[in-house]
């Protein structure tokens, strides 16, 4: 069965890419609302032990879909058919908003990546609570939360508090329609901590990629003022801010393999200068497992995915848990849970 999988979606994948990104984006999340992808999913299971814990959540997996392709709780029953041990949705915003103008995607094949700049479009959190609300999911939830302001931020957190208890802060997308983010402005970022310091246990600060030292050096002056208010748990990293004339702004993120090394790095730095008490989840060009092994390895607690889905297909779950058994048992460890943070 995984063969026939693999073989479906190598002859649609060409199909998929000559399309125009923005076409091939809509095309994908048509067919996940409308479940096509369900009726092949797989349900073998694991030969190793690939279960964790992610801020006191049991995951069956450390696979995460990463914030973006779900972003308004559409196509969640959808996506947690595929084998993810943990899904996220969003980025939410308190009321709707457009994004910004087209096109938003721009393809990098040669290098595994892609350039989005969306904008954060959203439906809004009463739109997102209503998808939500009635679904009986197998596995833990969290959500992408975004806006200008702290009010912002608190107005999403209030509208779902009940659909989840997990939160990922989106502090740093460079697809604002400004260009800023929190990471910019540490008097608003002390702001936003004293708005959300009611849940700090299950709430995930999402950061920046960074190139230079200075960037590294704003970075951790900022995790560590986050850890000093009780605030332990961060996504590292976002997309990294790039320009591109093809997109509608002309300028986006940069997601895929391009990100790993930042990512890793940068996973590296925050347990080098931060110690054991945080807990990472690492994201960026995560393609294939061996590289979801290194994230591991490096001390984070899960890892999320989101271009490896698009460049890999919707059974990609499923081969990333194939390729970071094969690392493993190459590397002999037994479990996830004996890997993580092994190289620390």
């Amino acid at each position: 069965m995984i063969t026939s999988q693999m073989d479906f979606y190598q002859v649609l994948r060409p199909l998929l890419f000559s399309l125009p990104p923005d076409m091939a984006h809509d095309v994908s999340q048509w067919a996940f609302r409308r479940r096509l992808w369900a009726r092949l999913s797989f349900e073998g299971k694991a030969e190793l032990p690939l279960d964790t814990t992610l801020a006191g959540t049991d995951l069956s997996n450390p696979f995460g879909l990463a914030a973006g392709f779900d972003k308004n709780g559409d196509i969640t029953a959808a996506v947690t058919s595929l084998g993810f041990g943990f899904t996220v949705v969003g980025s939410v915003r308190a009321a709707p908003h457009p994004g910004n103008p087209r096109p938003w995607f721009v393809r990098r094949t040669r290098a595994d990546g892609l350039v989005n700049s969306m904008g954060l479009p959203s439906r809004g959190a009463a739109h997102v609570k209503g998808q939500l609300e009635p679904l009986s999911l197998k596995v833990p939830l969290m959500v992408s939360v975004t806006g200008e302001t702290t009010d912002d931020f608190l107005r999403v957190c209030h509208e779902l508090k009940g659909v989840t208890t997990h939160w990922e802060m989106n502090l740093s997308c460079p697809n604002t329609s400004t260009g800023r983010t929190f990471e910019e402005d540490l008097e608003s970022f002390r702001e936003l901590l004293n708005g959300l310091r009611s849940h700090p246990q299950h709430l995930f600060l999402k950061l920046t990629p960074y190139e230079t030292e200075r960037g590294r050096e704003r970075t951790l002056e900022m995790a560590s003022l986050a850890v000093r208010r009780g605030f332990k748990n961060f996504t590292l990293c976002n997309t990294l801010a790039v320009e591109d004339d093809r997109l509608g702004i002309g300028r986006g993120g940069l997601s895929g393999r391009p990100l790993f090394p930042l990512a890793l790095k940068a996973l590296r730095d925050f347990n080098q200068e931060l110690g054991d008490e945080i807990s990472v989840i690492g994201v960026g060009g995560i393609i294939t497992g061996s590289q979801a092994f290194e994230m591991l390895n490096a001390g984070a607690k899960a890892v999320e995915l989101l271009t490896a889905l698009i460049l890999r297909g919707p059974f990609v779950v499923e081969k990333l848990i194939r390729e970071l058994e094969s690392t493993m048992k190459a590397k002999d460890f037994s479990s996830v849970r004996e890997l993580i943070g092994h190289s620390i």
